[in-house]
């Protein structure tokens, strides 16, 4: 379990004041600087832009100072699984500075932090490891997405984003290549080229893969016949439906709800 030992939240400190620790803290440090710094790393100071984060392992030097107004967030935190937790997320730096291009959901999560840290409700250590994980994933997968998409269309993939969530979330609605690309304004050539590009699948093939595991579980939990499920799921044709779901699960749909004991009776 990950424990955090002290944090705060869009705290303010005086203007010009110094963060000083030259022999580190005892436990990891995440820091998200809302106003300008100056920091020292390995001996060299850097210039920390309002938006730049830091994560500091333990007995790590710990040196900033406001350029004038000094705000930020942060959270101390440790346990027996945070090494190796964060070893799972190389392109997190440690001891360097990095800049996130969705800010909110993190400080979104530090602020959570920060509230079951202050209130202590019943159960707020198990909600406190939940949300440093969710912290670490959050910024893992920004930090790797912004690595291999370039900048300059780094907000097409946040339209895509979401417009990827709005058809695998409803999988069973009647999309064709119109409707999709229509969610993002482009041409369905643009829409194609550049789903691929950002999720490495096709926006067919997803759609299918969501489709089918809708129908793998209404063949678990529920008697409809194999022909309502497959309508349900989006699939016009049965013939359709049973290849895909042979092909992707070895086995037809009706096979694979006796194999389970299933009965539709």
């Amino acid at each position: 379990m990950l424990f955090t030992n002290y944090c705060n939240y869009n705290f303010s400190n005086p203007d010009y004041d110094v963060i000083d620790r030259p022999n580190g803290n005892q436990e990891y440090l995440f820091l998200y600087f809302q106003t300008p710094m100056e920091v020292r790393l390995n001996g060299t100071i850097y210039s920390a832009q309002p938006g730049a984060c830091l994560l500091i392992p333990p007995h790590i030097t710990v040196y900033y100072r406001a350029v004038c107004h000094f705000k930020n967030s942060f959270v101390h935190f440790d346990g027996e699984e945070c090494a190796d937790l964060i070893a799972h997320y190389p392109c997190i730096p440690l001891n360097k500075l990095f800049y996130l291009s969705d800010l909110d959901s993190v400080n979104r999560i530090l602020k959570s932090i920060y509230m079951e840290y202050v209130t202590k409700n019943e159960f707020f250590e198990d909600a406190i490891d939940t949300l440093l994980r969710s912290l670490l994933t959050q910024i893992a997968r920004q930090l790797s997405t912004s690595s291999v998409i370039p900048t300059d269309i780094l907000g097409l993939y946040d339209i895509f984003q979401s417009a990827r969530l709005n058809i695998l979330t409803h999988p069973e609605k009647d999309w064709d290549a119109d409707s999709m690309a229509a969610l993002t304004h482009l041409g369905c050539s643009q829409f194609y080229h550049y789903y691929q590009h950002f999720f490495k699948l096709s926006p067919k093939a997803e759609l299918i893969d969501a489709r089918l595991e809708k129908a793998r579980y209404l063949l678990l939990h529920e008697s409809f016949s194999v022909a309502v499920v497959a309508e349900y799921c989006g699939f016009n044709n049965l013939a359709h439906f049973t290849r895909y779901f042979k092909k992707k699960f070895g086995i037809t749909p009706g096979h694979y709800r006796m194999k389970q004991g299933i009965s539709t009776e």
